[in-house]
């Protein structure tokens, strides 16, 4: 049985099938946030057909489905992931729906208010493996599959810490199921923690060890960090994490005081009060811990709800990719200052928040330009 054949059978898709198929999907607002909710929650397709504008509305990354009223058959429940979270809200801004028909289906039949028919639904998956070359798997179950295999919270449960003595940091070891993206996001998260330190060497074959996976994956891995410009190949002797020089540092400030700001500005005519909310909770969070991890933790978390309220997933990703250049120096450095630099960080957030909360554009970009500047000048500071 051919490769392929092997994989309709089973129903198995990979997740390049799986990102090809979003892409695809993207010029559709309503197809990819059905996409999203079919393959990222683990719902059954009757039980999304069924979802209400009041719900939806209210979700933000990581919450619980259980939390947001929706029955869920799967014992340990799912939450909201990211990517969910924002084809939701391309889906609300391509709709133009609002808090003002909360009992309104989410996915409603075009000739009517009622939802959507599974029979529908169930055509349109069809067409949309037909499209990808994917005849003969079944559409709504592989769907589900791609749920099990990828984002049940049993599945994603990582597992302990595994440090084989060579270097200083330490890595997890990885499940074979998405070995590639795993072993990927698992390098990314130590070098952009600061764990990996820059100028730090890192050779395939020790970190295949400590991962406890051939060595295959993990060069695939460093290939992808070295073209996004996370390590340098040394040849034969392995890889470096590269260090940042004050002019990157200098250019990577420019281009955040640029592109932050403009995120925070259409964010603020976007907040609404369970956004506040959550942000508010951040906030008294970060002024309760006294870890410097867990405060920038906490940072990023706040920076990253408040961007994503702007609804532009381009410019997300563009000042995402420029918080990973910069983080692992936050993270070292923040080690070995005093707390002034990240006492002033909270009191630059509560402005931030006081400042959204009365809609004042100007206020929020003023206060997030002296919390950037401040941070770079925290980096900069202990530059060679």
């Amino acid at each position: 049985m051919s490769r392929k054949a092997l994989k309709q059978k089973e129903g198995f898709l990979s997740l390049s099938e799986i990102e090809d198929m979003r892409r695809n999907l993207s010029s559709n607002p309503r197809d990819l946030l059905l996409f999203d909710f079919a393959t990222q929650t683990g719902l059954r397709i009757k039980d999304i057909l069924e979802l209400k504008v009041g719900a939806v509305n209210k979700m933000l990354p990581g919450d619980s489905l259980q939390d947001s009223g929706i029955s869920f058959d799967y014992p340990f429940g799912s939450k909201v992931t990211e990517t969910l979270y924002k084809s939701i809200q391309d889906y609300i801004a391509a709709e133009k729906i609002d808090d003002s028909k909360p009992d309104e289906f989410v996915f409603k039949s075009r000739k009517g208010k009622g939802p959507l028919r599974l029979s529908s639904v169930s055509h349109m998956i069809r067409t949309w493996f037909d499209r990808e070359g994917l005849n003969g798997i079944q559409g709504a179950a592989t769907l589900r599959k791609v749920w099990e295999n990828y984002y049940s919270p049993i599945f994603l449960e990582r597992p302990s810490s595994v440090s084989s003595g060579q270097g200083a940091y330490e890595l997890k070891p990885i499940e074979t199921s998405t070995l590639y993206e795993r072993v990927y996001k698992e390098l990314l998260e130590t070098i952009v923690s600061g764990r990996i330190r820059p100028g730090e060497k890192l050779v395939a074959d020790q970190i295949a060890e400590q991962m406890q996976v051939s060595v295959m994956p993990v060069r695939e891995a460093m290939h992808r960090l070295e073209a996004q410009g996370f390590i340098t190949s040394l040849g034969r002797k392995g890889s470096v994490a590269n260090r940042l020089s004050k002019e990157n540092l200098e250019e990577i400030l420019q281009i955040r005081l640029i592109l932050e700001p403009l995120a925070a500005e259409a964010a603020t005519r976007n907040i609404n009060k369970d956004v506040l909310l959550r942000l508010t909770a951040l906030q008294q969070e970060c002024f309760k811990s006294t870890d410097a991890d867990e405060t920038f933790r906490i940072n990023k978390e706040f920076h990253h709800l408040l961007y994503l309220q702007s609804r532009r997933p381009i410019l997300l990703e563009v000042i995402e990719s420029l918080w990973n250049r910069i983080s692992p120096y936050l993270h070292i450095y923040a080690r070995y200052r005093d707390n002034n630099a990240l006492n002033n960080s909270k009191n630059y957030h509560q402005k931030i928040l006081e400042g959204l909360m009365e809609k004042n554009t100007e206020a929020v970009c003023e206060w997030l330009r002296k919390d950037l500047s401040e941070a770079a000048h925290l980096i900069g500071f202990n530059l060679p």
